[in-house]
């Protein structure tokens, strides 16, 4: 299993990495995911909610070759307020700009695997082949993009 202290201390770091992340939370669940977007506000954004993975002991057959696979989800968000919304380019441009964010998010964690010691056994356990990227749309007066992958 991962060290959750080693990924709430990654989602500091990507807040603070100057990719358009201006807030960070890490939560456990759908209930407090909906309860932290109500608390946003439009100046706080984008922001990071990393999801607290889940975790699946890989099929092992014995306690002797126990190996975990870890769930994780990390969400990109822009809090906006859809009555000011007149035309669909304006709602499609909320996920331009959380799209450009993501990219910046997957190049950090790219960069990371290959060249930051203090994350590299945090990066270098994703497994690329499952990264997984969908649009989330107005959760808690919040649109983007999810990335669901395993570590």
């Amino acid at each position: 299993m991962i060290d959750l202290k080693h990924l709430y201390e990654f989602g500091l770091e990507i807040k603070a990495s100057n990719i358009g992340i201006n807030h960070f939370r890490m939560v456990d669940g759908p209930d407090k995911l909906v309860e932290s977007l109500k608390d946003l506000t439009n100046e706080e954004n984008h922001v990071l909610i990393i999801v607290l993975p889940s975790h699946s002991s890989n099929g092992s057959t014995s306690f002797d070759d126990l190996d975990y696979n870890n769930f994780t989800q990390f969400l990109v968000l822009e809090k906006f307020d859809i009555r000011t919304i007149e035309n669909n380019f304006e709602e499609m441009s909320v996920f331009f700009r959380t799209m450009d964010t993501m990219k910046k998010l997957i190049d950090k964690m790219t960069n990371d695997f290959y060249e930051r010691e203090e994350f590299c056994g945090l990066m270098s356990s994703i497994k690329a082949g499952t990264l997984q990227i969908d649009p989330v749309r107005h959760q808690s007066d919040t649109s983007g993009y999810s990335l669901v992958f395993t570590f």
